[in-house]
C-alpha cells in the first residue's frame, strides 16, 4: 500500500514550504524506514534549510539503503521487511559489509551535501520575475544540446518586456512629445533534439519531441560497484526534476552526476539551465562555460552562454557567443536575432538591423524578429518602416498588445490621432491589465481637451499603484484643470515614489500656491532649489511667495539672484521695486520702476508705483506726471499687474509668475 505523505510531502517541497515536507518525509521513513526517495527527498529539505549535518545523514542513509536494494520498473522498493525474515547471521554479514563501505560513502554523502548547499537557493522557490506589462516578451527557456546517447529537451517561457513611458501635457514635466514604444527583449530561443525540431503550444512555448519524451521516462540506471548509481541515473533523475520544474532537485541531481563522471556534458548544460530558471545566471555561465570545453562544437551551449551573459549586460561576450553559435549553425534565425538584440542594447543599430534582416530571411514567419526591427527603425527615426514592421508582426501574431500599443505611439508621432487612439484601445482590449496602454491613451486624450482623460489616468494608476510616473501624470491633469487639491495629493504621493523628482516639487509648490497655501509653497520652492539650485524661475516664485507673507527682504535676495541671471527681466524688476518700496528703499525701487519703464513705456502699473513712491520722497511734481500718465494708459488699456497701492500705504501686489 503507498505511503501517503510521499506526495505530500513533494508538493510541500515544491511550493517552499520545507518544514512541513521535512515533516511528512519523515512520516514516510517512520512507516517504512528503507525508503530511498523518502531519504533523498528529507535530505534534500534539510540542505535548504542550512541543516547540513542532518542532510549527510539522510544522504549517508539513502546511499546505504540503494546498496541493499535493486530497482523495480525504475522505483525502489523497501526491503525491511524481507530483511526480517533472514537469519542474525545474515544480518551481522550485511552490517559488516556496510561498515566497510560507511566511510566511502560518508565522504561522497558529504561532498554531495556540500556542494549541493553552496549552489542551490535557500529561500524556498523560485524567485519573482519582472512584471509582464502586456504579454509579450521573450522566453527565457534555453537551446538544448544534441548527443548522440539522448537527447533532452527543456520548455520555455515567457519573460517580461521592461517599458519607458513619458508625459507630454505641459512644460511642467520634462518630457517628449508622446509615449515612447515598449522596450524589446529577447528572441524565444528554439529547443532543438536529436529527434527534430520541437513543436510549438498554443502559447509559443515547446514541447518535447516523441524521443524526448521517451528519454523523460527514463528514472533508473544500473548502480556501480559501489551501489552509487550512475552518472545517466543521476542524469535522468534530474531530468524528470527538471521537467516537473522542481529546478533546485535538478540541481542536486545533476550535481551528483557530474560528482561521478566529470566530463558529463549533459550534466553541465541542464544544470546551467536550471540555474539560470533560478535565476543564478553567473552560475549558469560557468555551467555552460564547462559544457563548452567539453564539446566545443554545440552550437546551444554558446547560445545559451549568449543569452545569460546578455541578461547580466555583459554585451560584448553576448554577441561573440551568438557569433560563435552562428558560425556551427549558421541557419538558425533565432542565433541572428539574439545576436541582433545585443547589438541594440549597445546602440549599435544599423548592426542589429543586418542581424535582425538575416533572421527573417531564415524564418519569415520571425514575429519578433518584425517587432525589434520595427523598434530599431523608431530609435532611427524611420517611422513609416517601423510602423511596416509592426504591422507584419500582428499579422503573425494578431493578438500582440505590445506591437499594438508601439505602433500606437508612431502613429501619435506622425499626427494620426485617431489612428493612435485606436491602436491603444485595441491594446487595452487584448490586455485590460496594460497600465501604459491606458496612460498613453489618456495623455492622448488629455492633449485633446477630452474628459475621459481622467478616467484613464485613474486605471492606470490602479493597475500599478507604485508607478510614480502615472501619478504624476495625472497629478499634472488635475493641476492643469484647475482641481488642486488632487493635484496636491497626487504629487505628494509621487514625492513618496521618487523623492528627487525637482518636477513634482515644483508643481506641488505651484498648487500650494494657487490655494493659497504660501507656507507650504514656500517649503517646496525651497526643497526645489536644493536639487536645482541654479534654477532662477525657482527663486522667482519663491519671491513671490516670500513678499505675499511679507519677508520682503528674503524677497529681494531672490530677485537680485533672478537679476544676476536676467537682467532684463520686467516682471522681476517689477516685484523687485515693489519688495523695495516696502522695506523703505525709496531710491532703489524708484530705479527698478525707471528700469520698467524704461523697457516698456506704456507699463500703466511701473507709471503708479513711481509716482507712488515720488510722492513719499516728496517729488510732488513728478508723482503727478506719473500719476496722470497712468491713469491715461489706463483708460487706454493698457494697464499692467496687479492692483497698485496709493500714497494712503495700501498693499502692492507683485505680478505672478510662473
Amino acid at each position: 500500500m503507498p505511503v501517503e505523505p510521499i506526495p505530500r510531502g513533494v508538493a510541500y517541497e515544491k511550493v517552499g514550504r520545507i518544514d512541513d515536507a521535512i515533516v511528512e518525509f519523515t512520516k514516510v521513513l517512520q512507516i517504512e524506514p528503507d525508503h530511498v526517495n523518502a531519504a533523498y527527498s528529507r535530505a534534500a529539505c534539510q540542505n535548504l534549510r542550512g541543516e547540513f549535518e542532518n542532510a549527510i545523514d539522510d544522504y549517508m542513509r539513502a546511499l546505504q539503503l540503494e546498496q541493499k536494494q535493486a530497482p523495480v520498473n525504475g522505483i525502489y522498493t523497501p526491503t525491511s521487511s524481507v530483511r526480517r525474515q533472514r537469519s542474525s547471521k545474515d544480518l551481522r554479514e550485511d552490517e559488516r559489509e556496510m561498515d566497510r563501505d560507511t566511510e566511502e560513502i560518508k565522504t561522497k554523502a558529504t561532498l554531495v551535501a556540500e556542494e549541493t548547499s553552496r549552489i542551490v537557493e535557500t529561500n524556498g522557490g523560485l524567485p519573482p520575475g519582472d512584471r509582464n506589462v502586456n504579454g509579450e516578451g521573450a522566453q527565457d527557456g534555453l537551446q538544448v544540446p544534441e548527443r548522440e546517447e539522448r537527447p533532452v529537451f527543456s520548455s520555455s517561457k515567457a519573460t517580461p518586456a521592461t517599458v519607458k513611458v513619458k508625459l507630454s501635457l505641459d512644460t511642467d514635466v520634462i518630457a517628449s512629445s508622446s509615449s515612447p514604444g515598449i522596450e524589446p527583449v529577447a528572441t524565444s530561443p528554439t529547443l532543438r533534439s536529436k529527434g527534430g525540431p520541437p513543436t510549438a503550444d498554443t502559447h509559443g512555448t515547446l514541447t518535447p519531441t516523441q524521443e524526448d519524451r521517451e528519454v523523460g521516462e527514463e528514472t533508473s540506471a544500473p548502480v556501480d560497484e559501489n551501489g552509487l548509481g550512475t552518472p545517466d541515473k543521476w542524469y535522468s533523475r534530474g531530468l524528470k526534476s527538471r521537467r516537473t520544474e522542481n529546478y533546485r532537485a535538478a540541481i542536486q541531481e545533476y550535481t551528483q552526476a557530474i560528482l561521478l563522471d566529470p566530463g558529463h556534458f549533459r550534466a553541465y548544460f541542464d544544470r546551467a539551465f536550471s540555474f539560470d530558471k533560478l535565476g543564478h545566471t553567473e552560475k549558469a555561465v560557468e555551467d555552460y562555460s564547462s559544457a563548452i570545453q567539453i564539446n566545443t562544437t554545440n552550437a546551444n551551449s554558446y547560445y545559451n552562454r549568449g543569452i545569460a551573459y546578455d541578461k547580466m549586460q555583459v554585451y560584448d561576450k553576448a554577441v561573440e557567443d551568438f557569433t560563435s553559435a552562428i558560425g556551427l549553425d549558421p541557419t538558425n534565425a533565432d542565433f541572428y536575432h539574439n545576436r541582433g538584440f545585443s547589438c541594440r542594447k549597445q546602440g549599435k543599430y544599423n548592426l542589429a538591423l543586418e542581424d535582425y534582416m538575416e533572421a527573417i530571411k531564415r524564418n519569415p514567419k520571425h514575429s519578433r524578429a518584425y517587432y525589434n526591427r520595427a523598434f530599431v527603425l523608431e530609435r532611427l527615426g524611420n517611422f513609416q518602416e517601423a510602423i511596416k514592421d509592426y504591422t507584419t508582426a500582428l499579422e503573425l501574431e494578431p493578438r500582440n498588445a505590445i506591437a499594438l500599443h508601439n505602433r500606437g505611439v508612431l502613429y501619435e508621432r506622425l499626427g494620426h490621432i485617431e489612428m493612435a487612439s485606436r491602436d491603444y484601445s485595441a491594446a487595452i482590449i487584448r490586455d485590460p491589465e496594460s497600465a501604459i496602454s491606458y496612460h498613453a491613451r489618456a495623455i492622448l486624450n488629455a492633449n485633446r481637451g477630452n474628459a475621459s482623460a481622467l478616467n484613464d489616468f485613474d486605471i492606470a494608476v490602479s493597475i500599478e499603484p507604485e508607478n510614480a510616473l502615472y501619478v504624476k501624470s495625472r497629478a499634472v491633469y488635475n493641476k492643469e484643470k484647475g482641481n488642486y487639491e488632487s493635484a496636491v495629493e497626487d504629487y505628494t504621493r509621487a514625492l513618496e515614489l521618487a523623492p528627487k523628482d525637482a518636477q513634482c516639487v515644483t508643481n506641488r509648490a505651484y498648487s500650494y500656491r494657487k490655494l493659497g497655501k504660501f507656507d507650504l509653497a514656500l517649503e517646496d520652492y525651497t526643497r526645489a532649489i536644493g536639487l536645482q539650485p541654479k534654477n532662477v524661475g525657482l527663486r522667482s516664485n519663491r519671491a513671490y511667495c516670500l513678499a505675499h507673507v511679507e519677508n520682503f527682504a528674503a524677497a529681494i535676495d531672490d530677485y537680485r539672484f533672478v537679476l544676476s541671471a536676467q537682467p532684463n527681466n520686467i516682471r522681476v524688476y517689477h516685484n523687485l521695486g515693489i519688495a523695495l518700496e516696502r522695506e523703505n528703499k525709496l531710491e532703489e525701487a524708484k530705479m527698478c520702476f525707471d528700469k520698467v519703464i524704461d523697457m516698456d513705456p506704456r507699463n500703466a502699473s511701473a507709471f503708479f508705483m513711481r509716482g507712488t513712491i515720488c510722492d513719499k520722497l516728496k517729488l510732488v511734481e513728478n508723482a503727478v506726471q506719473d500719476y496722470s500718465r497712468a491713469l491715461k494708459l489706463e483708460k487706454g488699456g493698457k494697464y499692467h499687474g496687479a492692483s497698485a497701492a496709493n500714497s494712503n500705504g495700501t498693499k502692492h501686489k507683485s505680478i505672478e509668475t510662473r
